[in-house]
Parts: structure tokens; sequence; C-alpha cells
């Protein structure tokens, strides 16, 4: 179910924020999970939004540049000019972004981070539900770890 906000024209449209991995699917043709990302942005309409937040838009620039990561698909890193391209082309579509962070993002994100033991992964992703939830968005993504939050709006693309 997606996250609805009041268009300027009396219309409903909806927002999407999502994950890194649904950029790097999306940007990765052999990728394992590219085909059902791209059936999902495929199914957005033309005045619903999606966006690029710069936790996201930064990390799939380096993921794209990092040796590691493409390797087992088999491909070189690109170059930082051909990430950057490779960004230009997202936002080139109409329904992409990069949302500025809100400023009551901070409490939120504190919030939902805090936790008695060493968790350095989940400093990303309270950041991205608590950004999500701040811009009235879904949240997009293939990891099944943000059903920890029941007030998100989630869609998880398996």
């Amino acid at each position: 179910m997606a996250a609805q906000r009041r268009s300027g024209f009396g219309g409903q449209v909806s927002s999407y924020v999502p994950d890194t991995n649904v950029w790097l699917a999306l940007t990765v043709a052999v990728h394992g999970k590219h085909l059902a990302c791209r059936d999902w942005i495929q199914s957005i309409g033309d005045t619903d939004s999606i966006a690029f937040c710069r936790a996201t838009r930064q990390s799939l620039l380096r993921l794209l540049t990092t040796a590691a990561v493409l390797k087992p698909y088999d491909l070189p890193p690109l170059s930082n000019e051909q990430a950057w391209a490779t960004y230009d082309l997202f936002t080139s579509d109409s329904r992409i972004s990069l949302a500025e962070e809100p400023a009551e993002i901070d409490q939120d994100w504190r919030i939902r981070s805090s936790r008695p033991d060493p968790s350095p992964k989940l400093w990303m992703d309270s950041y991205l539900a608590a950004f999500a939830k701040a811009t009235a968005a879904t949240f997009v993504t293939t990891d099944q770890a943000f059903r920890q939050w029941a007030d998100l709006e989630v869609a998880i693309i398996d």
C-alpha cells in the first residue's frame, strides 16, 4: 500500500523512496533482483514521485565505483564520471528527483537507531526509515529487515 500525499491539482500522488539495493539492481542488468525492480519502477505512474535522498545517492555512487561490488556480476567498476552519468540518467526521468532532508528527521532517526547492542547496519536502515516516514513516502527495498518498523509504509521487492 502506497503512502499518499495531496498534489497541487487535488489528485492523489504516491511518493516512494527506494533503498540503495533497489537503485543498484536497476543499474545492473544481471543483478538477481533487476527484473523485479524494473517491473516495480515501470508500474509507477507518471504523476507519482520517486526520490533519492542524499544517503542513497551517495551509496549508489560509491557502490558503482567499487570493484568488489561489481565483480560478482563480471562488471568492472565505473569511473566517477560514469557513476554520475548513471545517476543523471535516473534523474532524467521526470518522476525521479533528489529529495531534501526534512528538518524533523533527527529525533525519529535517533529513536529508531537507539539499541543497547552494537548494530552497525542499523544506522543507515534507521536513517532511511526516518527519511521515508518524514516525507510521507513508501520505502521500497529488497531487505526484509525493514518490516521491523510497523509504522513505516514499506514495499518489499522479492
